[in-house]
């Protein structure tokens, strides 16, 4: 009895041979090639890679950028000193009484008491000082009285260095309707050698008012972009 052979495909076992090699030489391949970024945490890549997504942090150049800019809109913060007030009325009151000393003296002409109170440390305007020379000595207490008065009720307001002209041009409108409108000007012109600005820079509260003014600017991020 013949005993039957088995027939196959001829060609099978070499193409199942042959995937199995070009299976086998790619992998390998894959392997044995570097990668295409070699990077490692703390280093700064040479190339620029694009991420997939895009994200946004806190920038800490726009952040100072806007805290810097919010500073600089605070105003400075000025407050008013009661001891320029205190300062000019004694002043004042040094002044009318060298103006009363010139006008009580006695033996001196009109001539003579307008020369004195034009000159130092008085310095009177030559109209102002005229209308003083011919005052009776009776008549000067009043006008001294209203001089010291509008100073101090002057310095008493808040006065900025920016308002005091304003101050000094009111004065006229201020004087008692009880005194000769004939020497309200003199008065007035007096008083307002002694008006100034009572307020003074205060640092403190100007640097709080600043670094309030930064800390309330959050961080800002910067926009969206990838990396």
């Amino acid at each position: 009895m013949k005993t039957k052979t088995s027939v196959g495909v001829p060609w099978l076992l070499p193409l199942v041979a042959g995937l199995l090699g070009v299976a086998l030489t790619l992998i390998l391949t894959f392997q044995l090639l570097p990668s295409r970024y070699e990077l490692k945490e703390g280093e700064v890549s040479r190339d620029s890679i694009k991420s997939p997504s895009q994200v946004s942090f806190i920038s800490q150049v726009l952040t100072k950028q806007e805290r810097d800019r919010a500073e600089l809109q605070v105003a400075d913060v000025f407050r008013e000193e009661p001891s320029i007030g205190t300062e000019q009325m004694s002043r004042a009151k040094e002044a009318t009484g060298r103006i009363g000393s010139v006008l009580f003296s006695p033996g001196l002409t009109t001539e003579e008491k307008r020369g004195m109170l034009m000159g130092p440390p008085l310095k009177m305007t030559a109209e102002s000082a005229s209308s003083l020379a011919g005052l009776s000595p009776g008549a000067w207490p009043t006008l001294e009285s209203e001089v010291l008065r509008l100073v101090e009720a002057t310095m008493k307001l808040r006065i900025a260095p920016l308002e005091v002209a304003q101050a000094k041009a009111g004065l006229e409108g201020r004087v008692s309707s009880s005194l000769s409108s004939t020497y309200s000007p003199v008065v007035a012109q007096l008083a307002a050698g002694y008006i100034r600005s009572n307020v003074v820079l205060d640092q403190e509260a100007t640097r709080q008012a600043r670094t309030a003014a930064r800390e309330a600017v959050g961080g800002l991020k910067s926009p969206p972009r990838g990396v």
